[in-house]
């Protein structure tokens, strides 16, 4: 089965996403005093919700590393369903001319 130039596309945008999230995320374990003044980290904020009795805490860089990774996985698989759909409707319509 041959993979159409905008299945190929889309790999490569997806694989690019994940390589350059990961890295992000990875690179938030590399430098020893960033983690000691705790700026990669969550920021416990000594607070405890009053209806759950969890901690407050402050999200750090891995996880908006994360969320925005999701979030960009999510708009891409969006456009490329919506791309797919728009190539397989043109391939119907030259098929039954």
């Amino acid at each position: 089965m041959r993979l159409s130039n905008t299945t190929k596309l889309f790999n490569l945008i997806t694989f690019y996403i994940i390589l350059i999230v990961s890295m992000g995320m990875l690179g938030t374990y590399f430098s020893e005093y960033l983690s000691e003044i705790n700026w990669f980290g969550d920021i416990d904020t000594g607070k405890i919700y009053v209806d759950s009795g969890k901690k407050v805490t402050i999200w750090g860089a891995r996880h908006y590393w994360y969320l925005w990774g999701v979030f960009f996985l999510f708009v891409s698989t969006i456009i490329r369903a919506i791309a797919s759909c728009d190539n397989y409707y043109r391939t119907l319509i030259n098929e039954s001319e």
